[in-house]
């Protein structure tokens, strides 16, 4: 049987974008797009932001990657980005949630604990004196189910503006641009310490 040229170039990019859909590293890369989309739009003159940034733990156990950190006239909003498919439910202080796609069962760790280690290791860095937001955003491939979150902000990517301008003004331009020199300059930007993080993450969640 001789299959047309389009028809198999088709097969193809189906399968190989299911492949991308079920790919953790490829959909996380997809909503951390979205959030930097939506923070450019926001624009230099109200927030500051380093992306990716790596610092040392606050315990001293190796190192913590956050998604971003955005410095802005109410502080700083350490945001954590998930583009999880399927319902997710649990409640805020649960160590963990679960998250069912069609008959597929499985649990992932709480985003809001995972970025209160991140707050903690942060202050270390830049001092806690300055009002730090724990922010997760979830992407619309998320139905979310949640209970009991009082400590965090659970937001979608077009909802971070209207979060970040509704604190008051604490910082200064100048007090923007310092601690925003502090965070680039703590970033753990070599690429071993970089591979070693995602290694510890792999044997913490085997």
């Amino acid at each position: 049987m001789h299959w047309p040229a389009w028809l198999l170039i088709l097969i193809v990019i189906i399968v190989a974008l299911k492949v991308l859909d079920n790919s953790k590293t490829f959909t996380g890369f997809l909503g951390e797009q979205a959030v930097r989309s939506q923070l450019k739009r926001i624009g230099n003159s109200n927030c500051l932001v380093v992306h990716n940034l790596m610092v040392p733990r606050h315990d001293g156990n190796g190192t913590s990657q956050i998604d971003h950190v955005v410095v802005f006239r109410g502080g700083l909003a350490v945001i954590e980005t998930k583009n999880w498919a399927g319902r997710v439910y649990g409640k805020g202080s649960d160590r963990t949630w679960t998250i069912t796609l069609g008959r597929r069962k499985y649990r992932n760790e709480n985003p809001i604990l995972q970025n209160k280690g991140h707050i903690k290791s942060l202050k270390a860095v830049v001092g806690g004196d300055i009002p730090i937001y724990n922010v997760v955003v979830f992407t619309r491939r998320t139905d979310l189910r949640l209970q009991g979150v009082q400590d965090a902000a659970v937001l979608r990517p077009g909802q971070l503006a209207e979060f970040l301008t509704s604190k008051c003004d604490i910082l200064t331009e100048d007090q923007m641009r310092c601690i925003h020199q502090q965070l680039v300059k703590a970033n753990i930007t070599d690429s071993r310490a970089r591979k070693q993080h995602v290694t510890n993450l792999r044997r913490q969640w085997k």
